[in-house]
């Protein structure tokens, strides 16, 4: 499709779908006039200030600016490429552009294998030892039917494929096959449980497998990125538990693919889950577009403590409030629900402390504490609204019980010269201590005189 003609077809689609219905998926709209008014999806705010025009097709936010048309829309608030977002509303439109014809060759065909593996799972004599593993974990008929799982043996898909009249390159463009070393295809998957991943429009984009057999490695392995499939921009469970997500307003963001179906299986469908990855600035902005709170509720490990505070730290420079659940007996909610210890879970969700708390909780010793305010600040300082700036860092101050002047003062210190010189013969978190323990300011000042200082602020 060329020039004129792409232009028309575009034209098209934007004339062909409402805005008000496409942004009143995700704001509650009220009609003001011509236009309609909600609360601004992009930033925090208390007084509606963000308009829709339904005639012009165009919104406009007169608190942060932010303005454009129905695509611009949704390639902010889902993440999207233009290309995207125009297959999306094409979809809803009704109209058939040529991009989406020749890149749906390949959505079509991971469509097809998903419905092949799902056959294997449940409608054949290979599936029932996978069945029987699915049963030992409690995973109910409805999460496996919810969430398409099945089985690939490593055998039998290309055929079924090729049947169905797809080619050998499309199968290894999708990652469904490689190549071997000595020549001809054999299967990506090798008797591996089949989990689909999709999109946050409902495409299966890529397949997550894992291992059947504890002495194969690794135990979880991905399709390859693609085109439609990056891991670090997409979250398990967000297309499944879209519906309930948007009622919540508060996603709960867990390490695997069976904590977040062990908690749809709790009627908590809220789950969503990073694949293999920790948690990425791209997940964090798909996050802030979508809800202002995040409760992280990752493995009570150590592993599990290091993905929390990375978390923290990444929610937190996207304006995003994270809170914090931890569950007293279970590692996970996997293992909460096949131990029946749902109560446990619902606890620690409905007890999540704020991430302030957390940080405090367990810092374990003065020097631990003064380099988690250090780094929270940071993360903090980078929120680019001042509000929540100022509210989080407001979280931090009470938690740690700086108050507003020891608060100012690490503020100072850190936006100054680097930390190895902000203060002479003294390490920078032990200035920071100083700050927030009452018994190290005593000692400081009384060994310390200004001229042990490099700093203005410092002094």
């Amino acid at each position: 499709m060329r020039g004129d003609n792409f232009r028309e077809v575009i034209e098209r689609i934007r004339t062909s779908v409402s805005i008000v219905d496409i942004i009143g998926n995700y704001v509650q709209l009220k009609k003001a006039g011509k236009s309609y008014r909600g609360l601004c999806p992009f930033h925090a705010e208390k007084t509606p200030s963000f308009y829709v025009d339904p005639d012009k097709g165009l919104y406009h936010c007169f608190g942060c600016g932010a303005s454009g048309n129905v695509f611009t829309f949704l390639m902010k608030k889902e993440g999207l490429s233009f290309s995207e977002a125009l297959r999306e509303l094409a979809k809803i439109a009704g109209i058939k552009i040529d991009e989406e014809v020749k890149s749906s060759k390949e959505l079509l065909l991971l469509k097809e294998a998903k419905t092949y593996y799902q056959k294997v799972l449940n409608e054949s004599e290979e599936g029932i030892p996978v069945l029987n593993y699915l049963k030992q974990r409690k995973v109910t008929t409805e999460a496996i039917l919810t969430f398409g799982l099945g089985y690939a043996s490593g055998a039998g898909l290309v055929t079924y494929l090729k049947n169905k009249g797809f080619d050998f390159y499309t199968m290894l463009k999708v990652g469904l096959i490689k190549e071997n070393p000595r020549g001809g295809y054999s299967e990506f998957f090798q008797d591996r449980l089949i989990i689909p991943i999709y999109d946050h429009f409902g495409n299966v984009v890529a397949f997550g497998g894992r291992a059947m057999k504890e002495s194969d490695e690794p135990k979880y392995l991905n399709t390859p990125e693609t085109e439609f499939f990056s891991k670090g921009k997409i979250l398990f469970g967000y297309y499944t538990n879209k519906k309930e997500l948007k009622e919540s307003g508060i996603p709960i963001v867990v390490e695997g693919y069976f904590d977040v179906m062990a908690l749809f299986m709790m009627e908590i469908k809220r789950g969503l889950a990073p694949m293999g990855t920790a948690l990425t600035e791209d997940h964090a902005n798909f996050i802030s577009s979508q809800f202002s709170k995040a409760i992280l509720l990752f493995d009570s490990d150590e592993a599990g403590k290091r993905a929390t505070l990375r978390s923290i730290k990444v929610l937190l420079e996207k304006g995003v409030m994270p809170l914090i659940a931890s569950l007293e007996f279970s590692k996970d909610p996997a293992e909460a629900w096949e131990n029946g210890r749902i109560d446990e879970v619902k606890k620690a969700l409905d007890s999540a402390s704020d991430f302030a708390k957390y940080i405090l909780r367990i810092s374990a010793t003065i020097e631990e504490r003064a380099s988690n305010v250090r780094d929270l600040l940071e993360s903090i300082q980078r929120i680019e609204n001042p509000v929540l700036r100022k509210d989080f860092g407001d979280l931090v101050a009470k938690a740690f019980g700086i108050g507003s002047i020891g608060l100012n003062e690490v503020l100072k210190l850190l936006s100054g010269q680097k930390k190895e010189s902000v203060v002479a013969g003294v390490d920078f978190s032990l200035a920071v201590s100083a700050l927030i323990d009452s018994e190290i300011r005593e000692v400081l000042l009384n060994e310390l005189s200004e001229e042990d200082f490099l700093c203005e602020d410092a002094k």
